[in-house]
């Protein structure tokens, strides 16, 4: 799975390619389209933004690597580095930043955060979900909103929203109270609406 591999910053980033049509269902059909956001999800977007780029501070003696500027989580997560791979799943009831790769479901009470060469192989549920352009996960995704700028290979089910930026790429059935597909974004795959 080549797509994992991580890339330099520096590299020239390759254009989204869709997948080999043997991949694909038959009645997948790629989309490319804008919606203006409505207030309460810029509102949402810029809350989960700023509760991810706040300082971490330890509660007590820890072990912890050097943090890029602005990929912080608050006080309470945890971060994962980017040399650090777990094969099993992961179940905690904070914050958690995804910088590394982890094989395995990753279950959070609160925000799952997947940063730029950041991986997942397996499902995702939590409160908030958050994918960075070259982050992916390959696996379902459950949550209350989610913001996917990376890969995701998989389907995405949200009780609130979810917004695909121009840099996300999902290949798999969404389902949602309100989506936003930025212009840029592919979306191959079926979006169901639903009702709270």
């Amino acid at each position: 799975m080549a797509w994992f591999k991580p890339k330099r910053r520096d590299e020239p980033q390759p254009q989204a390619a869709l997948p080999p049509a043997s991949e694909t269902p038959t009645d997948a059909v790629a989309i490319d389209v804008s919606f203006d956001s409505d207030d309460a999800l810029a509102r949402a977007v810029a809350h989960d933004q700023a509760a991810l780029a706040e300082p971490a501070v330890p509660a007590g003696p820890s072990v912890r690597s050097s943090t890029p500027s602005g990929s912080a989580i608050r006080d309470d997560g945890t971060r994962l580095s980017e040399d650090t791979t777990i094969i099993g799943s992961i179940a905690t009831a904070s914050d958690l930043y995804i910088a590394g790769r982890i094989e395995g479901d990753v279950e959070s009470g609160a925000a799952i955060h997947i940063g730029p060469e950041a991986a997942v192989v397996g499902d995702i549920s939590a409160l908030r979900v958050a994918v960075d352009e070259g982050g992916a996960i390959e696996g379902a995704v459950v949550a209350t909103d989610a913001v996917i700028g990376g890969l995701v290979r998989g389907r995405v089910t949200t009780s609130g929203r979810l917004a695909i930026r121009s840099s996300g790429r999902v290949f798999g059935d969404v389902s949602a109270v309100a989506v936003q597909v930025d212009e840029g974004a592919t979306l191959q795959g079926r979006c169901t609406m639903t009702r709270r």
